[in-house]
This record gives C-alpha cells, structure tokens and sequence, in this order.
C-alpha cells in the first residue's frame, strides 16, 4: 500500500463483520446507494456507500500520484449480469455522490487489497466485500447522463 493511502488508512476503524453494522442505512431502513459520476457526459455508475467510499479512497491515491488505472465490476442481473470497465484518469472529471450522511466504515485490509490491485497491470477489479461477503455489483449500471436526469 502506498505511503500516502497508509496514511489515511492509519485514521481509520477496521470493519465491523456485521453487514448490518458496515452498510450506511438510509431512514427508510434501505441500504445507503451513492454514485460514482464520471466524464463529462456524466455517467452514473450506483454501488453502496460502503464500495463508494473505498473507491474514493483508493482512486484519489492513485490519481494524486498521477497513476493511470482500469476499474471494473460485475454487472447486476438486471442490466445482462456482465462486466463493466472504465479507465480512471487525472484527465476525466468524476465526482461521488453519497446518499447516506455518515461516513462508512473503513475495512483496511481491503482498502490495502484494493490499492494492491489498482497497481497491477489487470487494474481494480472489485470482487466480494470482505464485511459481506457477497460479491460487488454496480446496482444500476443502466447509462444515466446528468443532461438527462429522467432517465
């Protein structure tokens, strides 16, 4: 793990092994779901906050040190259940929206696990979340454009 991204995770709690406990809730009792906006056309990609902050975390320590990677995830059933790419740049804006007001809870074995990843040739590829167990996936991965905010 690098320097700087050992330093932030030095701060951090380790995650609690209840999902309950590790997702961000919303007040309907429904699991906190942010977004990761990327481009200028604004694409949307929607995980948990939890994934959200994580990548946050992993892609501004990359990016800072001017380090170019792929991220990729597993689509969810309902958009064809395949996979989905994108390349992480200084030159591309992205901006992450959380739908919960607290910050989640920072596991930094996978914080590490995933900085580790970033620095391979394969790039980010988020496989299961290490609190739940359960594979991550994009929650809608469905195009959204924020010219278009209907859709």
């Amino acid at each position: 793990m690098s320097e700087t991204l050992a330093n932030v995770a030095a701060g951090l709690t380790g995650a609690v092994r209840s999902p309950e406990r590790v997702r961000t809730w919303t007040r309907e009792g429904k699991a906190a779901v942010g977004s990761l906006i990327y481009g200028d056309a604004g694409l949307e990609f929607a995980f948990d906050d939890r994934v959200l902050a994580h990548l946050e975390l992993v892609i501004n320590g990359k990016l800072r040190r001017r380090e170019s990677f792929m991220l990729s995830w597993r689509d969810t059933p309902g958009v064809g259940d395949g996979r989905s790419s994108i390349w992480m740049d200084t030159a591309i804006p992205l901006y992450f929206r959380y739908s919960g007001s607290r910050m989640p809870l920072i596991d930094k074995e996978w914080l590490e696990e995933l900085a580790a990843q970033a620095g391979s040739t394969r790039g980010l590829v988020l496989g299961e979340d290490p609190a739940t167990e359960k594979l991550v996936r994009s929650h809608d991965n469905s195009v959204k454009r924020k010219d278009h905010p209907a859709r």
